[in-house]
Order: structure tokens, then sequence, then C-alpha cells
């Protein structure tokens, strides 16, 4: 596995009406080269909670829609050296944004990018994303492996992995 996925790439690998040049991306990677972090998983399942007594038909098909991606790709184990990575992300004040929710927020709210960051650093992963920014910011404190953008077909922080880096 090469990429560690974020949730807006996940979401349209499997949307009927996602973007062609994100899903033709994917479809070129070879079996293997793509992981999820565990984070991921819970910024799906906190979204599909969130909606549960709202509208249950749509909880119901988002629990058949995360159902398929733990099919398809399975968990991406957090180990030791992520936490590590992670406590350090949370005590540089530049990060803070990114991991303390406002505390003026109407509605709770989860953001997941230092984690996701931090799962692609221990696991030697580049990030695939859209929402470059933020990952961009934890690049300047942190060295992430690799940063793509798969709807633009950009390296925003080149792979330091060998496979990726041609």
């Amino acid at each position: 596995m090469l990429y560690v996925l974020d949730t807006n790439v996940v979401r349209e690998i499997f949307d009927p009406q996602g973007s062609p040049v994100v899903k033709g991306w994917f479809a070129s990677l070879p079996p293997g080269h793509t992981a999820i972090p565990q984070f991921v998983y819970l910024e799906f399942y906190f979204g599909i909670e969130k909606i549960r007594e709202k509208n249950p038909a749509k909880y119901e098909t988002l629990n058949r829609f995360i159902a398929d991606v733990e099919r398809e790709f399975g968990f991406l184990e957090v180990t030791p050296a992520e936490h590590r990575i992670l406590a350090q992300m949370m005590l540089c004040r530049p990060l803070k944004p990114l991991w303390q929710s406002d505390p003026r927020a109407q509605r709770v709210g989860c953001r997941f990018d230092v984690h996701i960051a931090a799962t692609a650093m221990a696991h030697n992963r580049t990030v695939a994303t859209r929402n470059i920014g933020d990952f961009l910011l934890i690049n300047r404190h942190f060295a992430l492996p690799g940063l793509f953008d798969p709807w633009m077909g950009i390296w925003h922080v080149p792979s330091t992995n060998s496979i990726l880096a041609r």
C-alpha cells in the first residue's frame, strides 16, 4: 500500500456520479497500493450517526456504502509510531486549529487531517486528498511522505516512496 486515502477520495471513488478523473486514477493503481486510515472510517461513522434519527433511509444507504468500503479496503491499523507523531502534532501550536474544535461552533464537528497525516507518516504512505491546504500546513511542521491531488493530478509534496517517485 503506497497511498492513504482521505475521506473525500473514498467518497468520490464510490459515488456513482464521482469524478471520472479520480475513478480513473484509482483504477490505474495496482491492487494493494491504497489503504484507508482508521480515522477516515471514524469520520464516515460520525457523519452516518449524525443523520440516524433525522433520515433513517439515508442512514441505511450510508451504512451499506461503508460496508462496501470496509470489504474493499479493510483497515490500516493504528501503530504506536502513529500515536507518537500525533502527540507531537498536537503540541505544535500552528496546527492547533486542525485538532481543537472551536468552542463557539454551533454544532459538533471533527477534523481528522492530523490523524490521517500521522497515519501516512507512520506507514510511509502518500496522502491522496482534495483538501490540500490543511495537509500543506501540516507539512510545514512535519514532513509528509507525499501529498497528491487525484482531481488535478498534482503532487503538492513529492513522494519519498521510491515506487511512486518516478
